[in-house]
């Protein structure tokens, strides 16, 4: 595939499965075992991790602000938007209870495309913002909520 045809699979996959929820659409954009942020993952797990961040933020949107590719290589600036109205998993926290304010973060995605499908997924994602935002924590040096 040219790199405007990879730049145009994420575009459609970003909006069909991260941005509408489109669990259904997951096979068509990845391949059955793709590499997320160095692990191997099934369909079915990254599925379910779609489905998730849908139930904790149903009005979940991400804006790619801007967007390039290489050869194989798609790399996405975005702005990610949500309100917490569901429980989800924050990394080393454990699940974190809805708190139903909103965020508004920054985040760079890179995906790897080969004959079509997503093999392998990174970021850099302001998860201490999200949080922060959310009302999870307090910066040091903050009043308390």
């Amino acid at each position: 595939m040219s790199t405007e045809e990879n730049k145009a699979l994420i575009q459609r996959m970003w909006d069909e499965v991260l941005n509408q929820g489109r669990v259904d659409r997951v096979d068509e954009y990845y391949a059955s075992e793709f590499i997320q942020f160095g692990t191997r993952v099934g369909s079915d797990q990254f599925k379910g991790i779609v489905a998730m961040l849908h139930t904790a933020f149903a009005d979940m949107h991400s804006t790619i602000d801007h967007i390039v590719a290489e050869d194989d290589l798609v790399v996405c600036d975005v702005t990610a938007r949500g309100t917490q109205q569901g429980p989800f998993p924050a990394p080393g926290w454990g699940l974190v209870p809805p708190s139903g304010k909103s965020y508004a973060v920054k985040h760079c995605h890179w995906f790897r495309v080969v004959d079509g499908k997503i093999v392998e997924h990174w970021a850099v994602r302001d998860d201490l913002g999200q949080l922060v935002q959310l009302g999870h924590l307090t910066p040091p040096g903050s009043p308390a909520p």
